[in-house]
């Protein structure tokens, strides 16, 4: 946790996702304290095995007798997701994986895996303070009192775009994160549809809690052109949103998410915002046990199934190929601090699937201090690997305060910490009146970013575009920012809005 010498401004947290679990579960409690508590602390991303839940995969289509063949090795089904060939299940039987990995058309039976929901980090509550503030901020004369804090549009050249009459119209993006303030007023006009996937739990956020990963990613890709607060990429974008990680707890079963995946493909989403870390060691030896102890995987089931990080690969691979071809384009951060996507000691199911474009942050350093300086450095939590960067787009970051612990800035109107202009402002929770908005940075913010800019280059095509296309429209009209080609931190480069709209599609 960070703290100024004068009073607290931001409160780092490490706020997770993962996804879906079986429509028959109990309601999930504020469980694995012992582990929250630590990786709230170190900011590690580890997956948690959950003991007596395991989740089946089928050849091809689930068979038909699944259910009482399950009964019959002393299970019971959770969640059947035949046109995926997954379900999930549970059992007190330690012997249930080998049992239920016997029945015909089971392909493999593993551990249920909580994964983490990448929530940025370092947020503070803001309110917005109508007032008149000329294209790019920080010096433009639109009207929406916090454009002009809103450094993240100028980098992907989002007003250009608008200018040029494209803003999302006629899209659907589907948001899985946390709960959302479905009563924002930047948001609620253009919020189709929401659903939560976490029993017991509605698709809203509690309002004693000031900041929401959900609203956040929905406010940077729609928030509306409204002269309330901010401006998302895409104003005029549709959100589907769904709740996949719970209120109190920060770690969640990706069956969850598959189930909204689903979800969100039958509501023809035309983009799917993914705020999911789902990270593996290669080797397996990070795993830990539902109380946040730590765990080998070679111990109890995996003595027998050494291949659960394989296997969990193969069923994210299995639920984002579908959806793409289905029509979805998938958006997804990369995996943050560190370096093992660079060795290779770590792979993320998500952003690493062939089917999903993973995104690495980019942010100024010091942008109140020169509005003018770059807004494309590599901010200090990246994480570089080719293999799961594919785009960058605008994270942020709270750096400049390391080296100047105490300077001030005035910019568009506000006097604050020189490094707070540095990260993102976007939707917050509990609204009032004028609404609520959050400091945030993280690889979670700059998806959100790409998921805006793949929003717009959609509408301009009608909307329906194969997927393929609109990444090879992205990726093409990207500002080739680092090495010449793909590189580790940027991949093709950092989302250009203004040229993808301009690009013949």
């Amino acid at each position: 946790m960070l703290f100024l010498k004068t009073k607290p401004l931001f409160t780092t947290a490490l706020l997770l996702a993962s996804l879906l679990a079986c429509v028959n579960e109990p309601v999930l409690t504020p469980i694995h304290s012992a582990a929250n508590a630590r990786l709230a602390a170190t900011d590690d991303q580890v997956p948690i095995i959950r003991k007596g839940r395991y989740v089946l995969m089928s050849t091809n289509q689930l068979p038909a007798t699944l259910t009482a063949d399950v009964a019959k090795v002393n299970g019971r089904i959770g969640t059947l997701m035949s046109g995926l060939g997954l379900a999930t299940a549970t059992s007190d039987d330690p012997d249930f994986a080998t049992k239920a990995a016997r029945i015909p058309g089971i392909e493999v039976v593993v551990p249920e895996v909580l994964s983490l929901r990448t929530t940025p980090h370092d947020e503070r509550t803001k309110k917005a303070t109508p007032q008149i503030q000329a294209i790019n901020p920080p010096n433009s004369t639109n009207t929406n009192p916090l454009f002009n804090r809103q450094w993240g549009l100028d980098a992907v050249n989002a007003p250009e775009a608008w200018q040029a009459g494209y803003t999302g119209a006629g899209v659907r993006v589907a948001v899985l994160s946390g709960g959302f303030d479905l009563d924002h007023p930047d948001l609620m006009g253009n919020i189709e549809f929401s659903k939560s996937f976490v029993p017991g739990e509605g698709a809203g956020f509690p309002d004693e809690f000031s900041f929401s990963s959900g609203s956040q990613a929905a406010g940077i890709i729609a928030a509306m052109d409204n002269n309330i607060g901010i401006v998302g990429v895409a104003p005029e974008a549709k959100l589907l949103l769904y709740k996949v990680a719970g209120d109190y707890s920060f770690f969640f079963p990706d069956s969850w998410a598959w189930q909204a995946i689903v979800d969100a493909v039958d509501h023809q989403a035309d983009v799917i915002h993914l705020d999911i870390i789902s990270n593996f060691s290669r080797n397996g030896d990070s795993f830990y046990n539902d109380n946040g102890t730590p765990t080998d995987i070679s111990d109890d089931y995996m003595e027998t199934n050494p291949k659960l990080v394989q296997y969990y690969v193969s069923m994210w691979n299995r639920v984002t190929s579908w959806a793409r071809q289905q029509g979805a384009t998938l958006v997804a951060p990369i995996a943050f601090w560190g370096e093992s996507t660079k060795y290779k000691s770590s792979i993320n199911a998500v952003s690493g699937s062939p089917n999903v474009i993973g995104v690495a942050a980019t942010t100024p350093i010091g942008w109140a201090v020169d509005p003018t300086a770059s807004l494309d450095q590599i901010p200090f939590y990246a994480n570089p690997g080719t293999y799961d960067v594919m785009l960058a787009g605008p994270g942020g970051t709270i750096e400049y305060f390391f080296e100047h612990p105490d300077s001030e800035c005035t910019l568009a109107g506000e006097t604050a910490p020189c490094a707070l202009f540095d990260s993102i402002i976007s939707t917050g929770n509990g609204s009032s009146a004028g609404g609520d908005y959050n400091l945030v940075y993280g690889t979670g913010v700059a998806a959100a970013h790409v998921a805006g800019v793949a929003a717009l280059i959609i509408g301009k095509n009608g909307g329906q575009m194969d997927p393929a296309r609109v990444e090879a429209v992205l990726k093409a009209t990207a500002d080739d920012i680092g090495k010449p080609g793909r590189d580790a931190y940027t991949g093709f480069g950092r989302v250009d809005a203004a040229k993808a709209v301009g690009a013949g599609l």
